[in-house]
């Protein structure tokens, strides 16, 4: 149940896809409406339940979100 991701970055508000499957083949259409966090180099998940490999569309997509803060 345990998976280490690398390069990853969380997902916190998307706009654009209707779900985390369309996100991961698509990427977003409305990217100045998401809200990603900075990548992180490694993270270990504990409960691993679901990981949805994406297209080379996507990564492209999710990367030209802007760094969202508060």
């Amino acid at each position: 149940m345990e998976v280490e991701l690398k390069n990853a970055r969380r997902i916190w508000y998307w706009d654009g896809a209707a779900s985390l499957s369309q996100l991961a083949m698509e990427g977003v259409s409305k990217p100045e409406s998401c809200k990603f966090p900075c990548e992180v180099t490694k993270i270990t998940l504990t409960e691993a339940i679901e990981i949805i490999p994406c297209t080379q569309k996507a990564i492209d997509s999710i990367r030209s979100v802007k760094i969202w803060k508060k």
